[in-house]
């Protein structure tokens, strides 16, 4: 199976993300900004590609993807 190296949905390529209103390491991507998937890349059904959900009116890492925004299988 081929894997290829995708922006993470989190962050979205940047390897930071806003929590609590202070710049913070993403934790989908660990900071790297970038996250190897296998192919097909599919993005998380549970977060749509997000990385991220709401859970009781917060937005927490979304548990279906870790919050990389994709299906890791």
């Amino acid at each position: 199976m081929n894997s290829v190296i995708v922006d993470c949905g989190q962050c979205r390529g940047a390897g930071t993300t806003i929590l609590d209103g202070k710049s913070a390491q993403c934790l989908g991507c660990k900071g790297s900004g970038k996250i190897r998937v296998y192919e097909p890349v599919t993005a998380c059904g549970q977060c749509r590609g997000a990385g991220t959900t709401i859970w009781n009116g917060n937005k927490i890492q979304c548990p279906g993807c870790n919050g990389s925004g994709y299906f890791m299988g």
